[in-house]
């Protein structure tokens, strides 16, 4: 009986302004921002990855092309050139990303090739192993090492779920099968 005579007050509604939207938009951009900075926290700095492939080309053949640096860009796709630098074992890498400084640090005729990023004002670095073993047939193992540190959280966060911190030493791998006419898939360790 007093249910009728109560009336229920019409509820507000809000209404969504273009700057209600904008500051909405801000927020949460900001919220993604943060959240892939604090999970790129919580990532190691530090990562090893590895990729191995085997090819039907001879050990001093798979040696000598990725030994020889300065001919990489005729090979490595990613690459657009080298600069050499004065000391014989620094030069330069140049792709669309940008520059790369490296060294040879370690060098074993046919088996071990080691090279590392040597310019201190990029977000990541470390180095490159390259193995070689000469298998019975005739055939060459390839293993590259990337021993590696991403500096800034946000980087690290797309570093390993977005580019795979395999990405780069496996494309290399398959540049390296074909230069020599070869169709290889390299196994991702």
């Amino acid at each position: 009986m007093f249910d009728a005579a109560v009336k229920k007050p019409p509820a507000a509604k809000l209404k969504a302004t273009p700057m209600t939207w904008l500051w909405l938009t801000i927020a949460v951009i900001a919220a993604i921002g943060l959240l892939i900075v604090g999970i790129g926290s919580l990532l190691p700095r530090e990562h090893r990855v590895s990729c191995t492939i085997t090819l039907r080309t001879a050990q001093s053949a798979v040696w000598a092309a990725i030994t020889d640096w300065r001919a990489l860009p005729s090979w490595r796709n990613d690459l657009t050139a080298i600069e050499l630098l004065k000391d014989s074992n620094e030069w330069v890498e140049i792709s669309k990303f940008g520059r790369v400084s490296m060294r040879i640090e370690r060098s074993e005729a046919e088996q071990l090739f080691v090279t590392r990023i040597t310019d201190e004002s990029l977000p990541f670095g470390g180095t490159w192993t390259w193995q070689l073993s000469a298998l019975p047939d005739g055939s060459t193992r390839v293993t590259t090492i990337e021993d590696g540190f991403v500096r800034a959280p946000a980087f690290r966060f797309f570093s390993k779920f977005v580019f795979g911190h395999h990405s780069t030493i496996c494309r290399a791998q398959l540049a390296l099968a074909a230069k020599f006419g070869e169709l290889a898939q390299p196994i991702a360790n």
